[in-house]
């Protein structure tokens, strides 16, 4: 016996439902980081991420989510933004936070030798010293990829806002290299330089 046209249309229409995987169910998948506005969400590297508690220091910071090419207030924004693990209390790392992640490079790492701290941020003064803030060699340090961070931690091996300003000279933001565990200061006024932010809590 023939079937009638809506019979087959219908029979099709079921077939193909059928073959789709999931079809009408809801994905499981999806970000728990969000972010304000204002461009404080980055680049590309902006997304679904989690959190590690470092035992040594007691802070939580943010792991395998970040902001991508931001200056440094867009760096503040983002992570006063930040919606991540069910806390809306992240911030962005003072310098002496940001090296509290510091590993496997003794003179950059919190207590070594180079002086840059909240305390003494600047490049112009005493605080800053060339040689012992410079860091160690590229990617060789004991985090993924050679990043000088703890293996816990996931993200860009790149160069990281801090939310200290500089006090000599003004206008520029201190911020870590984890690639090179490198301390410095990069331009903050008119728009300044653009980096990663890394968030803390």
């Amino acid at each position: 016996m023939r079937r009638s046209r809506p019979d087959l249309v219908l029979a099709l229409l079921l077939t193909t439902l059928l073959a789709v995987p999931g079809c009408g169910e809801e994905s499981s998948a999806g970000s728990d980081a969000r972010t304000g506005g204002d461009g404080a969400g980055g680049g590309d590297g902006a997304g679904a991420g989690g959190s590690w508690t470092d035992p040594s220091s007691g802070l939580t910071w943010q792991t395998g989510t970040w902001a991508t090419d931001v200056n440094a207030a867009q760096a503040i924004a983002y992570c006063d933004g930040l919606v991540l693990a069910d806390h809306d209390d992240w911030r962005l790392p003072s310098i002496s936070e940001l090296r509290t992640l510091l590993r496997g490079c003794p003179e950059t790492v919190a207590g070594g030798a180079c002086p840059e701290t909240d305390e003494c941020p600047g490049v112009g003064s005493d605080c800053y010293d060339g040689d012992a803030c410079m860091g160690c060699e590229s990617l060789k340090g004991p985090g993924e990829g050679g990043c000088y961070w703890p293996p816990e931690m996931t993200g860009l091996c790149d160069w990281y806002w801090s939310a200290t300003p500089s006090d000599d000279p003004v206008g520029y933001t201190c911020f870590v290299h984890f690639g090179e565990a490198h301390l410095s200061h990069d331009m903050d006024q008119n728009g300044g330089a653009v980096h990663h932010a890394l968030c803390v809590r």
